[in-house]
């Protein structure tokens, strides 16, 4: 007959999640600087403090704290690309 036996199983402990490190996306950096893709969260914002203060970076930053100046621009650099050039 075929060798059964009843094992409680559990996965190696580096499998669950209390261990495991936080997805690069979500790196935070010093000063509350998040890293890496924007939330849809953050987006908004963006947008908000965009249409209130245009193209004054340093104004629509202060709607999304969580990122860096240089990353606002980037990130608007990346939106206007997007809008303006749209993949089909």
């Amino acid at each position: 007959p075929p060798h059964t036996t009843t094992q409680n199983f559990s996965p190696p402990s580096h499998t669950t999640t209390q261990n495991r490190s936080p997805p690069s996306h979500t790196t935070n950096m010093p000063g509350g600087i998040r890293g890496g893709r924007w939330s849809p969260d953050e987006h908004e914002l963006f947008l908000k403090g965009l249409r209130k203060h245009a193209r004054d970076w340093k104004a629509v930053n202060k709607f999304v704290p969580s990122r860096s100046l240089a990353q606002i621009r980037s990130h608007a650099q990346n939106y206007f690309k997007r809008i303006t050039h749209p993949t089909s």
